[in-house]
């Protein structure tokens, strides 16, 4: 026999399959092809930043990170070459147990990221003040397909592992499998 013929319902189930399986690997390291520092100017007096598509704008990227790997503080001062100083992560204990200080420090020494949806929160302490620069360390994750006609382009062996594993996925009684 020749190949059958796929029902369009049929496509656009497997289409959303895919689509969920990229979003689910997305959350996992071992499936993220590619971790990279990306820079974004800070605004003097600015605390919050917002990340991801849309939003006010802030750090535009093209999806929310699920994961920052780490943050530095860029310091440029006159002709002299940047300065970059690590910046501590914090989770949810350590951004509540901040101390409020009388004199504090001259430059942020802390980020706290929280995914929130569609756009994450990026909070500095302290609040920067003056021109300065952050770069984080972002996983780069892959966006989901739009539609079936659009094409792409995947890093090496991303192809076979999205081609075997939505296969895998595939295999379910509906399909006579």
């Amino acid at each position: 026999g020749g190949i059958a013929e796929i029902a369009p319902e049929d496509m656009e189930f497997a289409f959303n399959i895919c689509n969920g399986m990229l979003d689910a690997l997305s959350m996992d390291r071992l499936f993220i092809y590619n971790v990279n520092f990306t820079e974004f100017a800070l605004t003097s007096g600015v605390q919050d930043y917002l990340i991801g598509p849309g939003g006010s704008g802030d750090f535009a990227i093209a999806t929310r990170p699920s994961t920052i790997v780490s943050g530095q503080l860029k310091i440029t001062q006159g002709s002299s070459a940047p300065t970059y100083v690590t910046l501590t992560q914090l989770d949810d204990d350590g951004w509540k147990r901040l101390p409020v200080l009388a004199v504090p420090p001259s430059y942020p020494t802390a980020f706290y990221y929280s995914t929130d949806w569609p756009n994450g929160l990026i909070r500095f302490w302290v609040i920067p003040q003056g021109a300065l620069s952050a770069r984080f360390e972002l996983w780069n994750q892959f966006s989901q397909f739009p539609d079936l006609g659009t094409a792409f382009s995947f890093p090496q062996g991303y192809y076979e592992m999205i081609y075997t594993n939505l296969a895998e996925r595939l295999c379910i009684p509906a399909f006579g499998i």
